[in-house]
């Protein structure tokens, strides 16, 4: 290669790194929040962006009545900017509870939603999967509800297969025992009507499916977590069927607890993405070939604990990343091909879950989650919608401030393991609002409203959980803690 061809190699280089930064200053970004005040929890779960422009996100709202809580299905259509045009709720029957996990845009303008409902107007004792289509103004074209009476059985994704009809993953637990849950995969046709229906599960562990999708040949794919003796280990769990549902190949990965996310490439090649331990909980995305067997994962350790709940294959073939982390701060890590870390960037709100995430057409990225305010009780949650330009700057600053993270150093818990009684000491003498207990991928297990600093642990299962603590002052802490 001669001097003037390396000389324009370099300048077309130059150039293009120019123009892709130069691009990302002129991208829009946004944020937005949703929310209906005092006494309402609203969640995205997830985001598509329709033929016709903007973004639909799904998740729930819950209101608090006397104290009496009651859920429904939530859909928001924005514009381009992230601007509401619709909300809509949903009921199923006269139930009591309505949860949606999971959107696509299917045909015309339609979208597809799952989630659950509860089987009476008690509650949640026990539920069902529910299905349900709504047109483009989110009218609702059918509703089908699949599950055994009794069980609690709940939907994470849905997938529309090549001849219109669907596929939903979740998972059963059909005597409410221990060791009883198993993954769960329905059939249906383009009207909800069931096809077949398949549980896999092992004796004496416990498997739950949070993802699924359709491979360019027709086979379906369930990820999510697998718990087996000895010990009641848990680790990430791949399984491949056909389209019949019967089983091709399953696979467990060490030094994962979960798959929360799968992307099918057309090459055969699967993404998948969740958190492991590595050695504390950490984000983690993988690629394996089409017998599961890995190909390269790469974990994005930070100084606390990451989970990844998504992610999606970019315009150039790299990945981006969502989730959040043990302080409660949204977070995208942006890749290369072979999944190595491009960027990372944190997003405090206030504590925040990212649960989707898609790229825009013009190469930034929209996410969606929650974030719950620095109000006591668990009423004060917000759904939240942002988008970055392609680096990840979100420029709009979001209308709630960004709070001070207290670090780690600046209080103490004790005795860590606990069993019955944990005590919380700040060396400032900061005075406790209210405390929040979830598991390691987030679900809130206990809240506190904390006049003191000593928590009850009593009805607390043994495991590992994270702490999120909010101080008077809005300031935020969180800390991971074993129970014995």
């Amino acid at each position: 290669m001669n001097k003037l061809s390396l000389k324009m190699i370099q300048l077309i280089l130059m150039l293009l790194a120019a123009s892709e930064s130069s691009f990302a200053q002129a991208q829009m970004s946004f944020f937005r929040n949703f929310t209906n005040g005092p006494d309402t929890i609203y969640a995205f779960q997830a985001v598509v962006k329709p033929h016709g422009g903007g973004y639909v996100a799904a998740g729930y709202k819950v209101f608090n009545d006397s104290k009496n809580y009651f859920g429904r299905g939530l859909v928001i259509k924005t514009d381009d900017q992230g601007n509401k045009l619709w909300e809509r709720e949903y009921g199923y029957l006269n139930k009591k509870d309505i949860e949606f996990y999971d959107i696509k845009a299917v045909g015309a303008e339609h979208f597809i939603l799952c989630g659950l409902v509860s089987e009476d107007i008690q509650g949640l004792s026990a539920y069902d999967f529910l299905v349900t289509e709504i047109d483009h103004q989110g009218n609702i074209v059918w509703q089908n509800s699949y599950g055994t009476t009794g069980a609690k059985e709940w939907a994470w994704e849905i997938q529309q297969d090549v001849n219109g009809g669907y596929y939903v993953a979740g998972w059963s637990n059909t005597t409410g025992g221990p060791n009883s849950r198993d993954m769960m995969l329905i059939k249906t046709d383009a009207s909800g009507n069931l096809a077949w229906r398949n549980d896999y599960g092992t004796t004496l562990g416990e498997e739950a499916a949070y993802a699924t999708t359709v491979t360019n040949n027709g086979a379906v794919l369930l990820g999510g977590s697998s718990t087996q003796p000895p010990g009641f280990s848990i680790e990430g769990y791949l399984i491949k069927t056909d389209q019949n549902g019967d089983t091709l190949w399953k696979n467990l990965y060490p030094n994962t607890v979960v798959v929360r996310n799968i992307v099918a490439h057309q090459d055969g090649n699967i993404s998948f993405c969740g958190h492991g331990l590595s050695p504390y909980p950490t984000a983690y995305l993988a690629l394996c070939d089409s017998t599961g067997a890995i190909i390269w994962k790469k974990d994005f350790q930070d100084t606390v604990t990451t989970a990844a709940y998504a992610h999606v294959r970019t315009f150039d073939r790299g990945y981006a990343v969502a989730g959040m982390n043990g302080n409660g701060d949204f977070r995208i890590v942006r890749t290369d091909s072979l999944g190595n870390q491009l960027w990372s960037k944190y997003y405090d709100f206030q504590f925040d879950y990212g649960y989707d995430i898609l790229q825009a057409e013009d190469g930034g990225f929209v996410v969606c989650g929650e974030s719950a305010s620095n109000t006591p009780g668990i009423n004060y949650i917000s759904a939240i919608l942002f988008k970055t330009d392609s680096l990840g700057n979100l420029t709009i600053p979001a209308p709630t401030s960004v709070r001070e993270m207290l670090t780690d150093e600046s209080m103490e818990l004790f005795p860590n393991p606990a069993k019955d009684k944990l005590y919380i000491v700040s060396k400032n003498n900061d005075q406790i609002r209210f405390v929040v207990l979830t598991d390691m991928q987030g679900k809130v297990i206990t809240e506190y409203n904390m006049p003191g600093k000593e928590l009850n642990l009593t009805n607390v299962a043994p495991g590992v959980y994270m702490l999120k603590i909010t101080f008077s002052d809005g300031r935020k802490a969180a800390k991971k803690i074993q129970v014995e």
